[in-house]
């Protein structure tokens, strides 16, 4: 397993404070806890409400193909999801999970759940997602460059909200948030999409 993804990030000095590293007391325990890590062709990450945070499915029987993130990893790269919403903070604060190579990183939000409600009730669910997603880059940011680490030096760092797949795509409310989250600080993109392909060039 190559950790280059996780050690490059040097989180145990960009969150020296938060809860969840001052009670682990070692490395293995402090990995077991925030990610988890899979190299198989085809990922599912599934926002497992029982559980409180984002974990990877084998297949999407029972929970449903739409209330997942399709990972299509080719190469069969290390991909690491990193649990954010229920294990770095607490549930509700921030964005559910990332999904980290040691070339890239999604940040991802999960809203797959908006099918049947109205257009405005959609149109609120892409607001909170866009909120969480720029509070959680932006909390990102001040931690990394506290230690004088420049996240988008080194990692490819987009932005996901996970939709339903009954959603329509590219929607007047979906092209709006889009173009105005690229406006934060370090032009991160913001997509609406429920499948990523992890980058070859590794």
């Amino acid at each position: 397993m190559d950790f280059q993804a996780i050690h490059q990030l040097r989180l145990k000095e960009a969150f020296k404070g938060v809860k969840v590293f001052d009670v682990i007391s070692s490395d293995e325990k402090y990995l077991a806890r925030l990610f988890e890590c899979d190299s198989k062709a085809q990922l599912f990450v599934y926002d497992d409400e029982q559980k409180g945070y984002c974990t990877y499915v084998t297949d999407t029987n029972g929970v449903g193909h739409d209330k997942c993130l399709d990972v299509i990893n080719k190469k069969r790269k290390d991909v690491f999801l990193w649990r954010i919403d229920g294990v770095l903070y607490r549930k509700n604060e921030k964005c559910d999970c990332a999904v980290l190579t040691n070339k890239e990183i999604y940040f991802v939000e999960f809203k797959s759940k908006v099918s049947g409600r109205t257009e405005v009730g959609i149109t609120g669910a892409y607001e909170k997602a866009y909120s969480q997603l720029l509070t959680t880059l932006n909390e990102m940011w001040e931690r990394f460059e506290a230690i004088d680490l420049d996240l988008s030096s080194i990692l490819k760092v987009r932005a996901i909200v996970v939709l339903n797949q009954t959603i329509p795509q590219n929607s007047a409310s979906q092209k709006h948030l889009r173009a105005k989250f690229i406006r934060n600080r370090k032009k991160v993109p913001l997509l609406f999409t429920n499948k990523i392909n992890i980058l070859d060039d590794m």
